[in-house]
């Protein structure tokens, strides 16, 4: 208790008298923006082309920085956008705002100056920008945020055609999901396959596979901040796309020009109805359906400020009904009926302000974030004039309420930065609840049962951080330095607090090559442990106790960034270790006690482990192909008390070698082609040594030893061709058409044993698929 109060006194104070004095002779505030939309450019570059000075825009493309001269000229530039250079004067204190011109749809930029690209690199940070999700192969007809993003290293994905995201040997649920600053505990739809995010909504992306800035923190993994659209200040636009499984709608437009401005985004399957159609005379059927909406709505303020609401809505429904009846040779009539649902909500909200007061960016939001998963089950059995009955239903469910403040200070001439932040949340959580009631007319009883229930209360969490970056060297060195104290609660009266230091260094060695080291500390108060009964997997979060301690991890990483002169390719090479502890795992089924006990007598919470790798990514652009190689190297293991007797194993996810190749040529008649290859190592999988019945559910494997198995290598080659039209008004019109796994390619993600014979059980072989979009 002390020792919190001594690190929160400590940062308060540094908040408070940390502020430099320095002086300068005039102040600049540069605001770069989408000449089109009006929306703000994030990370957009500026160099001063007569001093030779170079700055990077925040998030809000916002730059301040302290000039003397009088006269010089701006080069500007982004991804996506064409770069523009211009004369201005300065003879006091002077605000400017730049418009780019965005590209044209399916062309390819290179951009700009290759030193001004690099002030912008950053160890173990990915920044997509909105065009760059449009290149990889749609799966299904859908644009994936996060199938886009495993096309770079240290980024994959559990599964064939999964979009849960690993990073760096980690879990699923050890990765912050951040949309518009609020908290995300679940980015997919049912089955894993296509991820929450509708990509024409989205502004930019964020991924921190380490380096993370200290106002950010909670997870152990890996940070996905994802920002949507504000939507065009000037003028009503929309899309309409129409694909094989969903298809989606995007409105955007100013309430007040340029003033005050919406955007909405809405999305749904229609597979129940195609089945529907199919399956008409059966008596069985499979129907599953999901929709997202995304809304927001901006206002703006003086100096590119804004208050904002942004609001997502998700939810799927699936429901298989089995029904079989015969007659027996006694003319008895027996029939089956075998009825499951599954139905999952994501809500999220968040209001706040986002902009500049005098020299300082401000963020000031609260939101709220909700997750809900209802799984019921219904067997009947009738044997006339017999029936048994058994009805089953579990609940899932976390919820978090938070307000965040962050404040971005410049000094010394806008080269340097303080940056503090201040947050608080509350959870409700409900890790799962299995009610399940019984009937038998034979015997006149009804049995009830409540399995595994377990209540997690409603903790709270507290975090303060200040980081400082700083310049030196004539800008050649950079030198980040921020700490994160943080303190959570649960409602057993356990009470845990820690210090999370973050530093980070970077050298330019020369105008196209720097070096980056980066050493992180990380903690994790809220668990997200995986329940695998016969196959199915469900989600359950718990909140840290005296028993599931917080989740640590340490990671060091040293990184190089260059351009290959003679090739013209960029280079990012990256090393990385990272260790964690209390890691806690849900134990495999091993008796017919575990299935009486789901939580407390399967725990096992002494996880420790390690992984370490090398990332190499190579980059070329040119004005009509775009190419980007990836490797990594990368392993991962674990060890528990009571699992693998005690000893090393490599994780679930351990795959020592993936590359990831992607290509895209713009050829003639607006007609753009594009490829992805990926190969990677095989999954640790455990195969069983036997079976056991049980008298309760459907029985269970035996195993000797975990991850004893390796699935054989992974590889698959997805192709597209799009090709683009612009009507007489102006609209632009697109037609696509991909295949998924083009040499049919049987790539398995579990095996199955059957007359004593291992065989690959997979998802996915060939998807055709196609599709057409529409812009207004």
């Amino acid at each position: 208790m002390n020792r919190f109060r001594y690190l929160v006194t400590s940062i308060v104070i540094f908040m408070l008298l940390h502020i430099p004095t320095f002086s300068q002779v005039y102040n600049v505030k540069l605001y770069v923006i989408n000449k089109y939309s009006g929306d703000a450019i994030p990370y957009a570059t500026c160099q001063l082309l007569n001093k030779g000075k170079g700055f990077v825009a925040n998030e809000n493309g916002y730059i301040a920085f302290s000039y003397s001269k009088v006269i010089d000229s701006l080069k500007i530039s982004s991804v996506g956008y064409e770069a523009r250079v211009v004369r201005f004067e300065v003879y006091s204190d002077t605000i400017i705002k730049i418009g780019l011109d965005a590209i044209k749809i399916g062309e390819v930029k290179v951009y700009g100056d290759r030193k001004l690209n690099l002030l912008k690199a950053q160890s173990g940070k990915i920044t997509v920008p909105l065009l760059s999700l449009e290149s990889v192969p749609k799966f299904f007809g859908e644009s994936d945020l996060l199938k886009s993003l495993m096309i770079y290293p240290g980024v994959a994905s559990t599964l064939d055609g999964y979009s849960s995201l690993l990073i760096r040997g980690g879990n699923a649920d050890q990765n912050l999901y951040l949309i518009d600053d609020c908290p995300v505990f679940n980015i997919n739809h049912l089955g894993g396959f296509v991820s929450l995010f509708n990509t024409n909504a989205l502004k930019y992306v964020d991924v921190y596979k380490n380096s993370f800035p200290s106002h950010l923190g909670g997870k152990t993994s890996g940070i996905l901040d994802v920002k949507t659209r504000d939507g065009n200040r000037y003028n009503y636009h929309g899309e309409l796309s129409l694909g094989i499984v969903s298809s989606g709608l995007l409105v955007e437009g100013p309430i007040i020009k340029n003033k005050m401005v919406f955007l909405t985004s809405f999305r749904t399957s229609y597979f129940d109805l195609i089945n529907k159609a199919l399956n008409s005379d059966n008596e069985s059927y499979f129907n599953y359906r999901f929709h997202d909406l995304n809304t927001k709505i901006s206002y703006y303020l003086p100096n590119n400020s804004k208050l904002y609401l942004s609001f997502y809505d998700g939810a799927d429904f699936m429901k298989n009904y089995d029904e079989g009846g015969i007659f027996t040779s006694l003319g008895i009539s027996e029939k089956n009926i075998d009825i499951s649902t599954n139905n999952q909500k994501n809500r999220i909200a968040s209001i706040g302000f986002k902009g500049n007061i005098g020299s300082t960016t401000l963020l000031a939001t609260s939101y709220i974030s909700n997750y809900t998963q209802l799984n019921k089950e219904h067997d009947e059995v009738i044997i006339t004039p017999t029936y048994s009955t058994i009805d089953a239903k579990m609940n899932i469910g976390i919820t978090k309420y938070g307000i965040k403040l962050i404040s971005e200070q410049p000094y010394n001439g806008g080269e340097d930065k303080i940056i503090t932040s201040i947050e608080t949340g509350w959870y409700s959580i409900m890790p799962g609840e299995y009610n399940r009631i019984e009937f038998s007319s034979i015997d006149s009883f009804t049995r009830f049962s409540n399995i595994g229930k377990h209540y997690s209360g409603y903790p709270s969490e507290l975090s303060l951080s200040v980081e400082s970056r700083n310049k030196l060297l004539n800008n050649k060195l950079e030198v980040g330095f921020g700490i994160r104290a943080s303190r959570f609660n649960n409602d057993f009266g356990n009470k845990f607090s820690d210090l999370e230091p973050r530093f980070s260094v970077s050298y330019f060695v020369s105008n196209i090559s720097h070096i980056a080291a980066s050493y992180t500390q990380m903690n994790q108060y809220i668990h997200g442990l995986v329940n695998n009964i016969d196959g199915f997997e469900r989600i359950h979060w718990f909140a840290a106790d005296n028993i599931l301690l917080p989740q640590h991890s340490e990671q060091y990483s040293l990184s190089f960034n260059s351009v290959l002169k003679r090739a013209d390719i960029d280079l990012t090479t990256e090393l990385f270790y990272k260790k964690s502890k209390n890691l806690p795992l849900i134990k495999p089924i091993q008796s017919n006690a575990d299935f009486q006990n789901f939580w407390t007598d399967r725990f096992d919470p002494s996880g420790i482990g390690y992984s370490y790798g090398i990332e190499i990514l190579l980059k070329k652009q040119t004005s009509k192909f775009m190419g980007i190689l990836s490797y990594t190297y990368q392993r991962s293991f674990r060890k528990f008390e009571t699992l693998n007797n005690g000893d090393w194993f490599p994780y679930d996810f351990d795959r020592p070698h993936n590359l990831n190749f992607l290509l895209q040529y713009n050829g003639k008649n607006n007609i753009t082609y594009k490829s992805t290859f990926i190969l990677r190592s095989g999954t640790p999988i455990n195969l069983p040594s036997g079976y056991a019945s049980s008298s309760l559910f459907w029985g269970y494997s035996t195993f000797n030893g975990y991850n004893n198995y390796r699935l054989p290598v992974y590889h698959r080659l997805d192709l597209a061709i799009e090709r683009n039209w612009k009507t007489s008004n102006g609209n632009n019109f697109t037609f696509f058409v991909s295949v998924f796994n083009v040499y049919a390619r049987i790539n398995p993600t579990s095996i199955e044993i059957s007359d004593n014979k291992l065989k690959g059980l997979s998802y996915f072989t060939i998807i055709p698929s196609a599709g057409i979009k529409f812009r207004f």
